[in-house]
């Protein structure tokens, strides 16, 4: 699950979560109260995946990092180029 990033001219922040895909069953017309309960709660309890190996490669530059404990990863990628800001946005 990626979170939303960060840039400057000079540097790109990356984060996000890795989680176990569980997939999605939508609920059936036929499904009990029940059913629906324990899907319910399938969908809002998540596994996370700790130790898993993130990579991202930009303008050349690639990076990695491993998950923590809770399957949280955060990395900073410096480009080759500086980035441009686009109209409307400032830049730090």
């Amino acid at each position: 699950m990626p979170y939303l990033g960060y840039g400057t001219p000079e540097k790109l922040l990356l984060s996000g979560r890795v989680l176990e895909n569980e997939g999605f069953i939508p609920a059936g017309d036929r499904n009990t109260t029940w059913q629906n309960l324990v899907d319910m709660y399938r969908r809002f309890e998540t596994d996370e995946v700790s130790g898993a190996r993130i990579r991202a490669l930009f303008q050349g530059v690639e990076k990695e990092v491993v998950t923590d404990h809770e399957g949280y990863y955060s990395l900073e990628i410096n480009p080759i180029k500086p980035l441009e800001s686009r109209p409307g946005m400032r830049s730090s």
